[in-house]
C-alpha cells in the first residue's frame, strides 16, 4: 500500500510518498518526495507589489480608487509575511492621501473650511 504524508515545512509545500516492496524485486522500499512548485510566498510576492504599484498610482491619478486599494493590498501583504512590500505600500498609499488635491477637497468639505 502506497501511503502519503503532505507537508508545510518552513513555506516549503511537499508531499513524501512511502512506497513498498514490490515482490520478486531487490530494490525494496522507496521514497518519492514531490515539491510543490507554487508555495504562499510568491502569491503574498504579488500582493505587496499591487500594494506598492496602487500606492504610487494614487499619487498622480485617481487618488479616491487607488490609496484604499494600495492600503488593503499592503496589510494584506504584510499579513503574509511579505513585511517590507506591505508597508512601503502603506507609507506610498498614505503619502498619496497627504498629496492628493481629491482628499484634501473632501477633508476641507467635512471640516467645513470650505464655504
Amino acid at each position: 500500500m502506497i501511503t502519503e504524508n503532505s507537508n508545510n515545512h518552513d513555506n516549503n509545500a511537499y508531499t513524501t510518498l512511502n512506497i513498498p516492496d514490490i515482490p520478486n524485486t531487490s530494490r525494496g522500499s522507496q521514497t518519492v518526495i514531490i515539491v510543490n512548485p507554487q508555495s504562499s510566498s510568491s502569491t503574498s510576492l504579488r500582493t505587496g507589489e499591487f500594494g506598492i504599484l496602487f500606492g504610487i498610482l494614487g499619487m498622480f491619478v485617481l487618488a479616491i480608487i487607488f490609496v484604499p486599494l494600495g492600503i488593503i493590498f499592503g496589510i494584506t501583504a504584510m499579513k503574509r509575511q511579505q513585511v517590507m512590500f506591505g508597508l512601503i505600500g502603506v507609507v506610498l498609499s498614505l503619502i498619496a492621501v497627504l498629496i492628493s488635491p481629491t482628499f484634501w477637497a473632501i477633508f476641507m468639505a467635512m471640516t467645513g473650511s470650505v464655504r
